[in-house]
C-alpha cells in the first residue's frame, strides 16, 4: 500500500484508482492503484518516511 493511500483509508475516503484491468478474481475485476516500485537501502530510506 502506497502510504499516501493510507492516509485515505484512515480517513475513509476513496483512493485514487489507476489500473481496472489487471487483477481479477474471477468474479470482477478489482479497481486498484499501482506504486511505482522502489529499491530501499540505507542510503535512500529516507525518502519513503
Amino acid at each position: 500500500m502506497c502510504p499516501y493511500d493510507q492516509g485515505l483509508w484512515l480517513k475513509a475516503a476513496k483512493p485514487d484508482i489507476n489500473d481496472v484491468s489487471t487483477y481479477n478474481n474471477g468474479v470482477i475485476t478489482v479497481p486498484s492503484y499501482l506504486c511505482i516500485p522502489m529499491v530501499i537501502d540505507k542510503d535512500n530510506v529516507g525518502l519513503v518516511h
